[in-house]
């Protein structure tokens, strides 16, 4: 198998991460006891009060869960290794809150970006539920990695509550943090022009359908790198050119490459389709030629709870057969999708367009064909 990685890179697995129904109770039990046994100090209850909870009222409150309330939780294989809980507000005049509750990665999956995952595939999530406009949770004061992680996704710090729990003798201090969500919208939205020309099925990707992806690691916009060939289960790679920088003017020569133009509304639309994406089974990642300091930018800017890897070398779109474009001077992917089953190549969208469409066609596969 040839393998590439970019210098000085580790690898970061990306985990699955779905909503939890009835049948994962066992597992959801069995991860909520060690968090409780290993690490009691983060968590209101305690590990007594939930071992006396049988696995079957533990499988009704999952088989409960709606729109605003749930569990969802972070896979590696067929482990469950991640969890976080959300629950919307009952009464009327709060319904627009959300509290995430019991969040918690295995101790040995926490260098892999699992905790952010969950954390930004339930913002997406709660982003496509009506009215909701704020997402709430409180943190031990003295819990500085995970305080850390939720300001850098966006939540603000209310205020603390002083001895909010008390551990034997031990007094706990709470702070409280808050997202918002502005009404009405889950982020910015990029409308394409009308008249773009249509891409044509050249046969370009014709035989990527049964390849397997190279054991190499792509530089991630979430930290660190992923290995497409080892990440288990379902991935979603949407490939596309590049996504334009904020206030850039796009040549007319650029619309008029067929398909080129609507990376960022692409972008946007897989983002509004994200929380889809993951209850179909699937994983999702973007795929450009551009750096990373620019898939960062974007990420941020277009609110994306998904990474964006790099592929600046073409190393894996040469290694694959990927289909490229050239223009002025530079060498670009054309705009694809690739469902990746256990490191190897199960489906292929191509050409894509409009782009701000095709993720309403990847979901509606995804779920035409589980695993």
């Amino acid at each position: 198998m040839l393998a590439w990685r970019a210098e000085g890179m580790k690898a970061s697995p990306a985990p699955l991460v779905r909503p939890l129904h009835e049948g994962d109770a066992p597992a959801f039990r069995a991860l909520r006891l060690r968090a409780l046994k290993e690490d009691p100090a983060p968590f209101m209850t305690t590990y007594e009060e939930d071992e006396a909870r049988p696995v079957e009222e533990v499988a009704a409150r999952l088989a409960s869960s709606s729109a605003g309330t749930g569990v969802l939780g972070a896979f590696r294989g067929s482990t469950l290794i991640g969890s976080v809980g959300f629950s919307r507000h009952a009464a009327a005049k709060a319904r627009h809150r959300v509290l995430l509750w019991g969040m918690y990665v295995a101790p040995e999956e926490r260098r892999h970006s699992v905790g952010r995952a969950l954390l930004l595939q339930v913002v997406a999530l709660l982003r496509t539920v009506d009215d909701v406009e704020q997402i709430e949770l409180t943190v031990v004061t003295r819990e500085e990695a995970a305080r850390s992680l939720y300001l850098a996704v966006g939540f603000e710090r209310q205020g603390t509550v002083r001895h909010a729990m008390r551990v034997g003798s031990e007094y706990l201090d709470e702070d409280t943090l808050v997202l918002w969500l502005p009404r009405g919208t889950s982020g910015p939205s990029h409308p394409l022009p009308e008249g773009l020309p249509a891409p044509v099925d050249d046969g370009a990707a014709r035989e990527l359908v049964g390849v397997g992806l190279p054991d190499g690691i792509l530089a991630s916009s979430v930290g660190g790198g992923l290995r497409l060939a080892s990440m288990q289960g379902r991935t979603v790679v949407y490939v596309y050119p590049r996504t334009a920088g904020p206030n850039e003017v796009i040549a007319e020569s650029w619309n008029a490459i067929p398909g080129a133009r609507g990376c960022s509304s692409e972008a946007c639309a897989f983002r509004d389709h994200a929380a889809d994406v993951a209850s179909a089974g699937a994983r999702l990642v973007g795929l450009s030629v551009q750096p990373t300091e620019e898939q960062v930018e974007a990420a941020k800017r277009l609110h994306l709870p998904f990474p964006l890897l790099s592929d600046t070398t073409l190393r894996l779109a040469r290694a694959i057969g990927l289909p490229t474009f050239d223009y002025e001077g530079k060498t670009y992917l054309r705009r694809l999708t690739l469902v990746i089953d256990d490191g190897k190549i199960a489906h292929v969208f191509y050409p894509v367009f409009p782009p701000d469409r095709h993720p309403e066609e990847v979901v509606a596969w995804l779920r035409a064909h589980p695993r």
